[in-house]
């Protein structure tokens, strides 16, 4: 192909795109910002903007789940530090104090996951208990829907026999009536 049509064909194929669109002057900005004077003013553009195109995906933000930090490992205790005795340091009593705060809340956090799982154990057991309980009653009352159902199958097979029985019985003794009367 000739550069010609080549550069032809890009310009064709530059104007289908840019076709519709307003040609911006040099130096000009877009639209001014869209300034709300209420939050409700402000949920109802977005709501619109949202509706004028509904194939356009939305993006729904999700709270992370919250994680309990785990609290840093308590440091081996130094048995030579002094607490309030006679004799400590100035700064042994702090250091002191440090190490027994670090360590009470590792406990702390120690017993709070104990609780959590044991928590969630109780429930699971529970959950697990309720639907157990729930299976057993569903079968039981299926059992007596279907003993029931063929209880009355049962019946009406026997009430059918006893019609068609008392259906043969007339006809036998309206033959025999005629054949009595017959004679």
């Amino acid at each position: 192909m000739s550069l010609n049509l080549e550069r032809k064909l890009l310009e064709e194929k530059q104007e289908w795109k840019d076709k519709g669109k307003k040609k911006k002057e040099p130096g000009e900005r877009g639209p001014p910002p869209k300034l709300f004077k209420t939050a409700a003013e402000e949920q109802a553009w977005r709501i619109q903007k949202l509706l004028e195109d509904p194939e356009r995906p939305v993006f729904i933000p999700t709270a992370a789940p919250q994680k309990r930090r785990a609290p840093r490992a308590a440091v081996d205790f130094n048995d030579t530090v002094g607490g309030s005795t006679a004799g400590a340091g100035s700064g042994e009593f702090h250091v002191y104090r440090q190490t027994k705060e670090k360590e009470h809340k590792r406990l702390q956090h120690m017993d709070a996951q104990a609780a959590e799982t044991k928590a969630k154990s109780d429930y699971e057991a529970k959950k697990r208990r309720l639907a157990e309980e729930d299976e057993s009653k569903t079968a039981k009352k299926r059992a007596k829907r279907q003993r029931l159902k063929r209880n009355q199958e049962e019946a009406k097979r026997k009430q059918k026999m006893a019609d068609e029985r008392a259906k043969l019985k007339a006809e036998a003794d309206k033959e025999e009536s005629e054949a009595n009367g017959a004679e």
